[in-house]
Formats: structure tokens, C-alpha cells, sequence
């Protein structure tokens, strides 16, 4: 399976696993069952309240139902209920959040993708394509990635430190959270892919930013200044 690489906005390069066409199926089969529920539930309700009357306004609950993943990957950062369940999300290839367009030319696609072709235009895009994209991601230049299934105290911007802990660079507290949030991604994507150049890179970048010398080895020393600033905050 191809891998989805990414372009940060700090010219770092990051591999993701996309989101296989089982695990977008079931998330699929997960939000259409939910609606079902939904929409059951209302007309139900809605219906006994209304049909003496003969109105029509019990089908206004319904009406959000059309535009139920275009709402849900806007608000939810490209995350529905089934996608968050199959821990599957909607990243832009750009490195960048996706933007408004980019999900509504997702969600127009979807008529292509599933209502014309019955589902096999998106069954086959995803199957065959190397980023495992159906049309509509294509189009919008997004993809659909595999997320970790659980936060571990490895993924947040928390560095354990040892009781008296010395500080070796108090720069590091001028750094921000996306600064150290950026830190940790180059460090984990090194452990898993042991590319030097973006470490030293990264190393040089915040070496510069802070105006102190870069010695020693760059993860050693992105791992101290990692250090320096969760002490300093946990200080402060």
C-alpha cells in the first residue's frame, strides 16, 4: 500500500498510512446506521405530531441528514462518528488543515462516487489508487489517513523530567506550543523512519530561532530542549 506524504507548512516531510477501503467502508456503514436511528426517531416523532394536520414540516429535522458528513468533517476536523470509531481522518495533501472548499468539493463528489455509480466509482478509486483516494479526494486534493487508535502520553507536548533537573537551555521557554508540538513529530517520525536530515534540519531551525549553538547530536539535542521547556512550564 502507498503512503500518503505530506509537506508541512515547515517544509517537513511526513509519511501517513491512508485509510484502507475496509476501514472507509465500515466507517461508511457506521454513519449510514446512525442516520437510519436518526431519522427513524424523528419521523416517528415528528409524524404522530403531524399527521392529523397533514404537514409537512416534520421532513425539516430530516433536511440536515444530506449534509451530514459535509458538517461533521467541517466541524470535526475531518472526522464523522464512523471515521472517529474506525480512527480514520481527512487530512489535505498540502500539510494544512483542509479548507471549507476542499470538504464541499468532497461532499458534491460524493454524487459521482456513491448515488451515480451505485458506490463502485468510489470502491474502485480507493481500491486501485496508490493514496487509496476516491474521486472526490482526487479532486479536492485531500486524502483519508489512519490515526492511532489512543492518545499515549508519547503523542501530547508532556516530557517527563527527572527530580532536580537542571536546565541546560532556558531559551526554550520562548518556544511555543506549536513550536514543541513540531519537535515531537520530527522526533517520532525519526524513530520510526530514521531520517537524519529533517532532525538536523529541524535542530538547525530552532537553534537559529533561539539564537544558541547546536552541539552534540540533534536528537539528543531537540530531546533537551523538549526537556528544558515541559520543566520550565511545569515551573511556571
Amino acid at each position: 500500500m502507498g503512503q500518503i506524504r505530506v509537506e508541512t507548512t515547515q517544509n517537513i516531510l511526513l509519511d501517513f498510512e491512508p485509510g484502507s477501503l475496509g476501514d472507509r467502508i465500515l466507517g461508511a456503514l457506521i454513519d449510514w446506521a446512525l442516520l437510519l436511528v436518526y431519522a427513524t426517531a424523528v419521523m416517528m416523532i415528528l409524524f404522530s405530531a403531524t399527521a392529523s394536520k397533514g404537514s409537512w414540516l416534520f421532513l425539516v429535522p430530516l433536511l440536515p441528514l444530506t449534509c451530514y458528513n459535509l458538517f461533521m468533517e467541517v466541524w470535526f476536523n475531518g472526522q464523522t462518528l464512523g471515521k472517529k470509531i474506525m480512527h480514520i481522518q481527512v487530512i489535505s495533501l498540502d500539510g494544512r488543515r483542509p479548507s471549507l472548499g476542499q470538504y464541499l468539493i468532497r461532499w458534491l463528489f460524493r454524487l459521482v462516487d456513491f448515488l451515480l455509480t451505485e458506490n463502485l466509482c468510489a470502491v474502485f478509486t480507493v481500491a486501485l489508487s496508490g493514496k487509496r483516494q476516491r474521486l472526490g479526494d482526487m479532486v479536492a486534493g485531500t486524502g483519508v489517513i489512519k490515526l492511532k487508535p489512543a492518545t499515549t502520553l508519547a503523542d501530547t507536548l508532556y516530557v517527563p523530567v527527572k527530580e532536580g533537573y537542571v536546565v541546560r537551555y532556558p531559551e526554550a521557554g520562548q518556544l511555543s506550543e506549536a513550536d514543541i508540538q513540531l519537535i515531537k513529530e520530527v522526533l517520532q517520525y525519526y524513530r520510526t523512519a530514521h531520517h537524519q536530515m529533517i532532525v538536523h534540519q529541524t535542530a538547525e531551525k530552532i537553534a537559529e530561532t533561539l539564537r544558541i549553538p547546536l552541539t552534540g547530536d540533534p536528537v539528543t539535542f531537540l530531546g533537551t530542549i523538549l526537556e528544558d521547556y515541559n520543566y520550565q512550564a511545569a515551573q511556571s
